[in-house]
């Protein structure tokens, strides 16, 4: 951030003061705070509406490729920012969308990602309180980064991926859409009798409707991944309140 105020003092000095009248010279030191805070919220409009790189480049700094990944998750509908360096808690990107709360970890490499991007993907999980940590990268992972993030919990994508994260996250929810008297009951009730997060989730769910416990388990059975619960659960509420409001508009 001094880095950022600095150069708008130096935009203001350089190229706004020579144009300016004697006496409008004068009382530009009075006026500077209040003219910087013009610039930074021109700036940031003009951010949203022009994203600062649209496809990825091999020349990219490690700054821009984090930018690159955040707007290409505003593309798929995210709404996912960039952390502050100094202060990102090992993240580099925060996004949410549909109640899905996910960190990035975005790295630019010549060589394979290792095991310290999972361990700070999974740090920044715990300290943003998130779903998923996610490392993100134009390279590949080594073997030693894979084991170690499927001990975690963390996410290991290519940039092409973020378009997909959604899905990659929740996987495909036509399972959810189609009729959800397939799924494996037999499966299901082994994993209500041993689980008992499931069968607590399950039993809160049931006081809604049946409807949506099949829907939570056929979900839950395809994703067949503890980390994404919350997830599963959150996306069947927002379903549940959508139907009820469908219905009192009925009426």
């Amino acid at each position: 951030m001094e880095n950022w105020e600095k150069e708008i003092r130096d935009f203001i000095f350089r190229h706004i003061q020579p144009s300016l009248t004697p006496d409008e010279q004068a009382a530009l030191p009075v006026h500077a705070p209040a003219l910087a805070m013009a610039i930074e919220s021109i700036v940031q409009a003009a951010a949203k509406d022009r994203p600062a790189s649209q496809t990825f480049a091999d020349n990219m700094k490690p700054a821009e490729f984090e930018t690159y990944c955040a707007e290409e998750l505003r593309r798929a509908g995210w709404d996912a920012r960039v952390t502050m360096q100094s202060r990102d808690q090992g993240v580099d990107v925060i996004a949410e969308k549909n109640r899905i709360r996910v960190v990035l970890q975005c790295k630019l490499y010549a060589s394979p990602v290792g095991n310290k991007a999972v361990q700070e993907a999974a740090a920044g999980k715990a300290h943003e309180q998130a779903d998923f940590g996610i490392v993100v990268t134009n390279n590949r992972y080594t073997s030693a980064a894979e084991q170690l993030a499927a001990t975690n919990g963390v996410l290991l994508l290519h940039y092409r991926d973020l378009q997909n994260l959604e899905s990659l996250l929740l996987g495909e929810r036509t399972s959810v859409t189609a009729p959800t008297d397939g799924f494996d009951r037999a499966k299901w009730n082994a994993l209500l009798k041993n689980d008992p997060d499931i069968r607590m989730v399950a039993d809160k769910l049931r006081q809604v409707g049946e409807k949506w416990v099949d829907e939570f388990a056929a979900t839950y059975l395809a994703v067949n991944d503890k980390n994404s619960l919350r997830s599963i659960v959150m996306g069947i509420i927002a379903d549940a309140r959508k139907e009820d409001e469908a219905k009192r508009s009925a009426r």
